[in-house]
């Protein structure tokens, strides 16, 4: 999120993977195995909330991969 493009955004807004309790620093792009597995370029971004958990979910889903990105979750309070 270092494009200037996301400014307006991270003003009023928090990215979970940075602020969360509870985080991993696992990349969430995995281009099927092709890639290095630290790239980041999906974000979840928050406002009034409180970030708890952030995980790139990374299981056994009975396939090698099940998309070309991993998905993400995220526990956040509302306040």
């Amino acid at each position: 999120m270092n494009n200037a493009i996301f400014a307006p955004m991270k003003k009023s807004m928090k990215e979970t993977r940075k602020v969360a309790k509870d985080m991993d620093n696992r990349g969430i792009f995995n281009g099927y195995g092709a890639v290095p597995n630290n790239i980041v370029i999906d974000h979840i971004l928050i406002k009034n909330c409180k970030a708890l958990i952030f995980k790139t979910l990374v299981g056994n889903y009975r396939k090698p991969f099940i998309s070309d990105h991993y998905p993400e979750k995220t526990v956040s309070e509302i306040h």
